[in-house]
């Protein structure tokens, strides 16, 4: 009772918290749609739907004749009754008729998906497919299941367009065609569960690949896909012996299992959550739950992680029970929220003899491992996290181990990359090993990204998330302190005496990626003289001019400097002694802006600077 006391807390607080910041939000729109349109003060936008305020805020702006009606019902969520309130107190008429024949045209619609699926297969009095084989599986001591062989009746075959093959024409079609049998042990895609793959093989040992299967909801019948251009010896037999592929079963089982023991170990962690979704491949799986307001970090997804694990190694017993729904409300099961479950039930236990407790106990219809042990190991592989929820992606089985070997041999890269940068200082680095050590950082980067190719443990993925931000950092430290020093002896090159600094800087490209050259931090080496700088990087001219403070800034050279550069004279930023500007103008074509450069340096210096020598 406590626990649930606790519970009900957490999620009247968590309520309370998204109430008031809607609150907040709302009152200070509100008063601006009030401001706007003084009619609607007579409304309480709190006794609302949450659309109503964006609702008035969209009549406001748009300000049409008749109030759209199917528009506020349908986006924004106002019932009949309110926009029937909203049209007496702005005086405007509503458009109903549209709302009707609109919501007309969307049930007609709704109506024909919904048949759609058993429109598209003719399959008749064809009886309901006895899948109930799919539960029977036989476990090895080696942690090994076998799938037993299943002959089953041929009752039908069905081609690519849902009709029943009565005489085969391979042209007309096609080589897809699905196998109707009275019994099978495959499982069809279902409670986040994918389908089960495996064979159906004729009495002569003739084998077709059973890449799908799909059940019709309405009748129950099970179609089994395969593709193939000797499909039509079939239409001459009557039985076919079905085989389930037992290594990918039990991969599937492996996974699933894996989702029970989480979200107990989540449920037990956090102070309340419950499951959003489900997704359950050979050997991985997704897993998304919801967080009302708690924080769930990378690190806390370990200690899951270890959890999880704990109970694996735990040989916990799984078994599978059959209630029926009345019983399923008696019992203490984990159901999913708003989840219609049928007339009979089946639910997954997870028991511990030892503490005389459930580990886990809910309602699937899903396939199982029979012990926890036949997980083998459990490793996230990614994680993501918004605000209101959390999903964890994981892998099982031998996934696992392939995960913990690559992301070992991508550490171990991240380790060599961050030997070479730690070992770096501005006496051996160079330009060519500021791109190798780039492009090797960047390689890694999108190899750790590219999860869909290689999974990687998540605790590998935050050492190496943390050797990335300390390689860039440190990477970065050295480009710019080197930046800075070849800059810096450029710019002291330029001093042609004690009076002025002027000409074009030539840099090493491979410092200057982030196409700034920042001369404020440099100019110093040059004293405190009035100076000119100018230098050519991808595209870009890079300008930097300093004068003494008292100079008027409407002088001819400074009138003719501009307009050189075709442009308006850009302000000064005054120092000490004098005030200085920094810019830079675009100039694609290379030889044009240097070109250009030459000929301010030789019109300021014969204009400005050589009046400074001559004082």
């Amino acid at each position: 009772m406590k626990f649930q006391i606790v519970l009900v807390k957490h999620l009247m607080k968590h309520e309370y918290t998204i109430f008031n910041k809607l609150r907040m939000s709302v009152s200070k729109d509100w008063k601006t749609v009030v401001e706007e349109c003084p009619l609607l003060k007579s409304f309480d936008p709190y006794e609302e739907c949450t659309g109503f305020v964006p609702a008035c805020n969209y009549l406001i702006k748009h300000n049409m004749k008749n109030l759209p009606a199917f528009t506020l019902y349908d986006a924004f969520g106002l019932e009949k009754k309110t926009i029937g309130r909203l049209a007496e107190v702005m005086g405007k008429p509503v458009s109903w008729n549209e709302l009707h024949e609109k919501l007309k045209k969307l049930q007609t619609k709704t109506i024909k998906h919904t048949k759609k699926q058993s429109n598209n297969y003719m399959t008749g009095d064809i009886p309901k497919t006895d899948d109930s084989f799919k539960y029977e599986i036989i476990r090895h001591n080696n942690e090994s299941y076998l799938s037993p062989a299943l002959t089953a009746k041929l009752l039908a075959i069905v081609d690519i367009n849902g009709n029943i093959v009565t005489e085969p024409d391979i042209k007309e079609q096609g080589d897809m065609v699905s196998l109707v049998l009275d019994k099978t042990s495959f499982y069809c895609e279902a409670g986040g569960q994918q389908n089960d793959i495996g064979i159906v093989k004729t009495n002569n040992g003739i084998v077709f690949d059973v890449t799908d299967v799909d059940k019709i909801e309405e009748n129950g019948v099970v179609l089994h896909h395969i593709k193939s251009s000797d499909w039509p010896i079939l239409l001459r037999e009557k039985e076919l012996i079905v085989q389930v592929d037992s290594n990918y079963r039990l991969g599937l089982m492996r996974a699933h299992s894996s989702i029970h023991i989480l979200n107990s170990v989540l449920i037990s962690y956090l102070v309340v959550t419950t499951q959003s979704s489900s997704c359950v491949k050979k050997d991985v799986m997704s897993f998304t739950f919801a967080l009302f307001g708690q924080k769930f970090s990378p690190e806390d997804a370990l200690v899951i992680e270890e959890k999880v694990n704990i109970i694996i190694k735990s040989a916990i017993s799984v078994k599978r029970t059959t209630v029926t729904s009345n019983d399923l409300n008696q019992m203490n099961v984990t159901l999913l929220p708003g989840e219609v479950y049928p007339d009979e039930v089946h639910v997954i236990d997870m028991y511990n003899h030892v503490d005389n407790s459930y580990i886990s106990r809910e309602a699937c219809c899903g396939t199982h491992v029979q012990n926890t042990l036949d997980v083998i190991e459990f490793c996230i592989v990614q994680y993501k996290c918004l605000s209101n929820e959390c999903t964890i992606i994981a892998v099982t089985g031998p996934l696992c181990s392939d995960a913990r070997i690559y992301g070992q041999k991508l550490l171990e890269k991240f380790n060599l990359v961050e030997h070479l940068v730690n070992s770096t200082n501005l006496n051996n680095i160079s330009s060519s090993k500021v791109h190798l050590l780039m492009d090797n950082k960047n390689k890694l980067k999108s190899e750790l990204k590219n999860i869909s190719q290689n999974y990687i443990p998540l605790n590998v993925q935050i050492q190496i998330n943390k050797k990335i931000f300390a390689i860039e950092r440190k990477l970065q430290k050295i480009i710019k302190e080197k930046k800075m020093q070849i800059l810096g002896d450029e710019v002291k090159n330029k001093c042609e005496d004690s009076c002025y600094a002027v000409g074009y800087v030539d840099c090493d490209e491979a410092y200057l990626d982030d196409n700034c050259y920042d001369f404020e931090n440099v100019v110093h080496v040059c004293g405190e003289i009035p100076c000119l700088f100018l230098a050519y990087n991808k595209e870009y001219i890079h300008i930097y001019l300093r004068i003494p403070k008292e100079l008027p800034e409407d002088v001819n050279w400074l009138k003719n400097f501009w307009n050189k550069f075709d442009i308006k004279p850009i302000k000064f930023k005054n120092k000490v002694q004098f005030k200085a500007t920094e810019f830079k103008i675009k100039q694609v074509d290379k030889y044009k802006a240097l070109k250009l450069i030459d000929n301010v340096i030789e019109d300021v210096k014969k204009n400005y600077f050589s009046n400074i020598t001559n004082k």
